[in-house]
């Protein structure tokens, strides 16, 4: 590495024109192609070690980039994933709050309307109690109507009657006084007709007895 240090500064002085040839001999001419050759051995080992510290440069580099680029994917990765998380858990959690909402709504619905049909079940049995006392009431006085209605029309119908009954006794009692008036009539008429009849009879009978006594009488003398 020295030699070739020292053939790189030569070579370099030469070309530039710091060294002249005169100055160091003729040595340096014979000695060109040996340094040339070192040089170009140097110069080949150097781009092979260049090659090589670059290969591993470029290779550190790549695997820096690589492991940079795997540690930015994995925080990505992770950072995503605790994102997903995050969001897995916050849509969980959302969906568990809408769930318990929506349970809650549910049972304050169900609630509501168990009430609701409660209150209708009662609203509508007390509608039909009303409904069935109003209609007994009703059905009870008409009965009741009907059963005064009646007990009025018999009541009337008996007084009728009676009095039918009453005024037909006391027409067949003045008719039966009447008929025995005039059977009473007609039993003294017919008496008094039989008595003249049997006082007339008996006058005659009487007379013709007279005269047959006279006139047997008269013929016994």
């Amino acid at each position: 590495m020295r030699d070739a240090g020292l053939g790189l500064a030569v070579m370099k002085n030469l070309e530039n024109g710091k060294i002249s040839p005169t100055r160091f001999g003729a040595d340096i001419y014979v000695g060109a192609d040996l340094v040339r050759r070192r040089l170009d051995e140097w110069g080949s080992r150097l781009s092979a070690e260049s090659l090589r510290e670059r290969h591993w440069v470029s290779a550190e580099s790549l695997w820096e980039r690589h492991l940079v680029s795997a540690e930015s994917l994995w925080e990505r990765h992770w950072v995503r994933a605790e994102s997903l998380w995050e969001r897995h858990l916050v849509s969980a959690e959302s969906l568990w709050e809408r769930h318990l909402v929506s349970g809650e709504s549910l049972r304050e619905r169900h609630l509501v309307s168990g009430e609701s049909l409660w209150e209708r079940h009662l609203v509508s049995a007390e509608s039909l109690w009303e409904r069935h006392w109003v209609s007994a009431e009703s059905l009870w006085e008409r009965h009741w109507v009907r059963a005064e209605s009646l007990w009025e029309r018999h009541l009337v119908s008996a007084e009728s009657l009676w009095e039918r009954h009453l005024v037909r006794a006391e027409s067949l009692r003045e008719r039966h006084l009447v008929s025995a008036e005039s059977l009473w009539e007609r039993h003294l008429v017919s008496a008094e007709s039989l008595r003249e009849r049997h006082l007339v009879s008996a006058e005659a009978l009487w007379e013709r007895h007279w005269m047959s006594e006279a006139c047997f009488v008269q013929n016994k003398f």
